[in-house]
């Protein structure tokens, strides 16, 4: 489904609970005494804020909203800006959280940290409602990702997705908990699994490969066209009208850093949906998005060659 606004392709991107990124780079982390940092990173994230970085990236046109206070709301809208993204974010009280991530060599030992972030109150909440109608009149696609702050409804990403709909826009969906269970049922166009309700949708526990594939159905049953579940480090399924796939990356030593992989992945399945790339290519273009992030420690993709290149290291599996 390639999709356009009067010819121009802008994506809204939603988090509403954003953060500054701190990422270390170690060799190891050693308990109970110092552990000495590589290298370090600092900069915006969320999960709407990375997709929105990499959109443009890649030649599309974002805008960035959410909820931003303090010194550090001042840094990511400065930040997001000097990338070129649009920015259209409410300011609050408080300060927005800082998030840590140590990396290591070793991809599945590396940690996080998270804060809470701010408390939004009602009126901050009425004005962002207010600025997101008025964007989504003028967008192609809605992206909403990441978790609620405080003081927001847990019925908010249903709302977001509503209206959007309303709006005759796509809606892809990388979110926690109820609040992203309660949007499943305003059927967006792709949801992204969170690795904490695949045994829910599954109905089951997550012991084999079934589960993630019945966790994966139970989304595209739903009138969800692109069911997606995380599958162990590596993989991801798919569930879609033209049958379920597993994809799974060709692991290297370059694969280093898979703190922002998903978000790739969502970039991807948005570009390829707004190409009109059919259901095969979307997976496999999603997928080489993944692996290009996941080989370099900032939050960047290296452009369009570069992801392409990873085409050849996607291995795709029909499941029925």
């Amino acid at each position: 489904m390639a999709f356009s606004n009067g010819g121009i392709t802008m994506i809204v991107t939603v988090t509403l609970n954003p953060s500054v990124d701190e990422e270390y780079l170690l060799d190891e982390i050693v308990l109970g005494s110092w552990s000495r940092a590589n290298s370090t990173l600092r900069m915006p994230g969320g999960r709407g804020i990375n997709v929105a970085l990499m959109l443009t990236q890649l030649g599309y046109s974002a805008v960035a909203m959410g909820f931003l206070a303090g010194f550090n709301g001042e840094y990511i809208r400065d930040a997001l800006r000097r990338a070129n993204v649009t920015t259209n974010f409410v300011h609050i009280q408080g300060e927005t959280r800082t998030n840590v991530y140590l990396s290591l060599k070793n991809p599945d030992e590396g940690t996080s940290i998270y804060e809470k972030g701010p408390l939004v109150d009602d009126e901050a909440r009425k004005r962002f409602l207010m600025n997101y109608k008025r964007m989504i009149n003028r967008a192609s696609a809605v992206v909403i990702g990441g978790s609620l702050p405080a003081g927001m409804p847990k019925e908010t990403y249903k709302e977001l997705s509503l209206m959007a709909k309303e709006a005759g826009l796509p809606v892809y969906i990388d979110a926690y908990g109820s609040p992203f269970l309660m949007a499943l049922e305003t059927q967006p166009r792709m949801a992204k699994v969170p690795d904490t309700q695949i045994e829910h949708l599954a109905g089951r526990p997550v012991d084999s490969l079934e589960a993630y594939v019945e966790a994966a159905h139970k989304v595209h049953e739903m009138g969800i066209p692109w069911g997606v579940v995380s599958y162990q480090v590596y993989g991801d399924v798919f569930a879609t009208s033209h049958g379920t796939y597993l994809a799974k990356m060709t692991r290297d030593k370059t694969q280093a850093f898979l703190f922002t992989a998903r978000d790739a992945l969502v970039t991807g399945m948005v570009i390829a949906d707004a190409e009109g790339m059919d259901t095969e290519d979307s997976i496999r273009f999603s997928m080489a998005c993944a692996i290009e992030s996941s080989t370099h420690v900032d939050r960047n993709v290296k452009g369009r060659v570069s992801i392409e290149s990873y085409l050849d290291k996607v291995m795709l599996e029909k499941l029925d």
